[in-house]
């Protein structure tokens, strides 16, 4: 399986954590529905009677069928519905932000992917010069121009380039480990990761929308709705009832005894006096809950202005190192270049050619360092981001 930048979300779309966070924020848009309900006319049948000598009891058995309708509640299931609705855009908001972070951690390993086959690349080219150099050295040491510890140092580097490739070759099977993982594919699946590191096609701009900004929003507009349903224990409750009784002797849910054999009522019942106006301590916890979070809100904002100010300063700091790394790079390179024709004229040593070579393949990792940590900085400001 070939994995290119572009398929990415869509991988991490697969993961099964993924799956589970998005079938638990559809639970949460359920309850929104589920209010409704209490206006959903209630009917049951009911019959009794009881005789006991024991107990010297003797009722004359009754049946009857009783319905019950739930006409106004005091605006608490509008409360409840509000409610419901903020909890589940704040889920949604909170599964965004997780499912941007699997997306970024994949980028982490995906990147990571390109820079290990970028220093492979760097070892091979290494091996390669390495490879010639020996090959002129033991003609140099042949013909007495030369040292036979020259040609030591020649093999000692060899053997140090082997062991830094069984260690790239084992970190890249780690990342690809992982990236199978979050990808949810098989242990078995075959992955090649695949792109450059053109800074150019990352570019940074700052989010109009922010998760963090969202969610606390969305909080304190369901503290609010929770300060509001607090307050409406006071709200009166109306209901429409009726019953129906099979027999002649009446005694069920609304009917009692002596009364006709079918009722219809309306009840309104309007509370006077409650443990929840005793200090008012639910009303006074909401409100108090409320303040805070509007204050969290104001902090919100400027912890997210900071880190938008940070990472500009960040991105401006890894381009200028980018560029300073390009200039080491085609320096270390001709240096390296005229140390090797120097070295072939017998004006410079073996260990002055083996460090001009190395300081040139060091520069280059450097840039390739820089370029990932910029690219990586770019997509990690994508993770607050709605759009």
């Amino acid at each position: 399986m070939i994995i290119d930048y572009d398929q990415i979300a869509k991988l991490v779309e697969s993961n099964l954590e993924v799956r589970v966070r998005e079938e638990s924020v559809k639970s949460s848009k359920v309850r929104i529905s589920s209010v409704a309900s209490t206006f959903i006319p209630e009917v049951s049948l009911y019959a009794q009677g009881e005789d006991s000598e024991l107990k010297k009891v003797h009722e004359s058995p009754t049946a009857g069928v009783f319905a019950n309708l739930n006409l106004f509640n005091g605006f608490r299931d509008v409360e409840k519905n509000k409610i419901n609705n903020l909890s589940y855009e704040t889920n949604k908001l909170e599964f965004k932000k997780s499912y941007n972070e699997d997306v970024f951690r994949a980028k982490k390993y995906y990147l990571e992917a390109l820079r290990i086959l970028e220093d492979i690349k760097i070892l091979a080219e290494h091996e390669k010069i390495n490879k010639n150099n020996r090959e002129l050295i033991l003609k140099k040491v042949a013909s007495g121009l030369s040292p036979k510890s020259e040609e030591l140092i020649f093999k000692k580097i060899e053997l140090s380039l082997k062991e830094q490739r069984v260690k790239e070759d084992n970190a890249l099977k780690i990342v690809y480990s992982n990236l199978r993982t979050i990808f949810s594919l098989d242990r078995n699946e075959q992955i090649e990761v695949v792109g450059d590191l053109d800074i150019s096609k990352f570019n940074y701009r700052v989010p109009t929308k922010k998760i963090d900004l969202a969610i606390v929003e969305s909080n304190e507009s369901l503290l609010n709705a929770e300060k509001k349903v607090s307050g409406l224990w006071r709200m009166p409750r109306v209901n429409l009832y009726a019953e129906k009784s099979f027999t002649n002797h009446v005694n069920g849910e609304f009917l009692d005894e002596g009364d006709e054999e079918q009722v219809i009522g309306l009840r309104v019942t309007l509370p006077i006096f409650s443990e929840k106006n005793v200090d008012s301590i639910e009303d006074q916890t909401k409100k108090i809950e409320y303040q805070a979070a509007v204050l969290k809100k104001k902090s919100q904002i400027r912890e997210l202005e900071s880190a938008d100010e940070k990472i500009e300063i960040q991105l401006d700091h890894l381009k200028s190192m980018i560029e300073i790394s390009k200039g080491k790079v085609e320096l270390s390179k001709e240096i390296m270049e005229k140390t090797f024709s120097e070295f072939r004229l017998g004006l410079k040593e073996a260990l002055s050619l083996n460090e001009a070579t190395a300081d040139y393949l060091e520069a280059r990792k450097d840039l390739i360092e820089h370029k990932v940590e910029y690219i990586l900085s770019v997509e990690e400001s994508k993770v607050n981001s709605i759009d």
